[in-house]
């Protein structure tokens, strides 16, 4: 059995012409790619934060740095 009506197998012109345009602008999207690479050159800051629940002692998890 299919899961789709078979019945109702037509594809509307705005299906077609949406993904038409996608496959058109892909390749555009990649060569766009390089360009900004250029811009994040630097390590990005990060955080991390930790629960620690049921009273541990938070005074032996600090960071030394």
């Amino acid at each position: 059995m299919a899961n789709f009506p078979s019945q109702n197998w037509r594809l509307s012109r705005r299906h077609v012409l949406r993904g038409l345009g996608i496959t058109l602008a892909l390749p555009l999207l990649d060569c766009m790619r390089p360009s900004r690479a250029a811009e994040t050159a630097t390590r990005a800051k990060r955080s991390v934060f930790i629960y620690l629940p049921n009273g541990v002692n938070t005074l032996d998890y600090q960071i030394t740095q």
